[in-house]
């Protein structure tokens, strides 16, 4: 299996973001926020590498997401929606592993 690519980019007001895709290319999640240099969102995304785990909820719209957050509460990586629960933990699953490496 291949695995998911982070793809960093500033956005038109010069914060720096991520999205992380999957293998087909489809958007798994994106940086809760941007930063103000490619140092900083390296090191938020590491500090999602690291945390206990992704939270599983359910939108207005009845999709499943998932959002992770660092140490201190700060949200850092949210998810796009899914269908069903099992395919939206697989999505966190994968991320943290690719934020690990």
């Amino acid at each position: 299996m291949r695995e998911p690519k982070i793809e960093r980019y500033q956005d038109r007001s010069g914060a720096w973001r991520a999205r992380i895709k999957a293998a087909n290319g489809e958007q798994l999640a994106r940086s809760a926020q941007g930063y103000p240099t490619l140092a900083a969102l390296n090191a938020a995304l590491g500090r999602a590498g690291t945390a206990s785990g992704a939270v599983q909820y359910t939108d207005v719209a009845g999709e499943w997401r998932w959002r992770v957050a660092d140490a201190s509460g700060a949200l850092v990586v949210a998810s796009e929606g899914y269908v069903e629960r099992s395919s939206s933990e697989y999505g966190a699953k994968v991320t943290i592993q690719a934020l690990v490496q």
